[in-house]
Formats: C-alpha cells, sequence, structure tokens
C-alpha cells in the first residue's frame, strides 16, 4: 500500500502494536497513552495532507523501493533535495 489515509495509519497502529518504551516503561498502546497519542495526531496530519492535491508536491514522493508514490514523511531520502524537502 503506497498512500494511506490518516484512519488507515491509526489502525495500522492497531494491527502492529508497536513496542514503545517512555522513561524506561512500556507503552501499553500508543493510541490510548496520553504523551504518544499527541505523536499518533501529528502524524494522522501528515497522511491527510498527503492526499491533499495542494500539497502533493511537498508531502508525497516516488519509492523505487515499492514503484509507488508515497508519503514523504515516511520515505528514506536519498538526496539532499529530498531532504529539503522533508523539511519543509
Amino acid at each position: 500500500m503506497a498512500l494511506m489515509t490518516p484512519e488507515e495509519f491509526e489502525k495500522s497502529l492497531k494491527d502492529i502494536k508497536p513496542r514503545v518504551f517512555m522513561n524506561g516503561k512500556r507503552v501499553e498502546n500508543v493510541l490510548t497513552n496520553r504523551n504518544t497519542r499527541t505523536v499518533v495526531e501529528a502524524n494522522k496530519a501528515s497522511y491527510e495532507w498527503a492526499l491533499d492535491p495542494k500539497y502533493k508536491d511537498i508531502m508525497t514522493c516516488y519509492s523505487p523501493l515499492i514503484k509507488d508514490t508515497v508519503n514523504r514523511y515516511t520515505h528514506v531520502s536519498t538526496s539532499i533535495d529530498e531532504l529539503v524537502k522533508k523539511a519543509q
């Protein structure tokens, strides 16, 4: 899957149950923990912007790994130009 919706991103976190630790303690659920929830919401915004045509050039790029368009935030940058766009 190339571009996910914010809802698909959140569902993927629910499905994979990432192992996250904060201050040496395991976070049981990143979706319900008050500290990690803010990070989830910020990431969901990046997925929403990637689907918005006016942000397409900044928020998406082509991935030769999967031969499809991906969210720039999750893309492995391979050039200075890609790093600059990711920082925008």
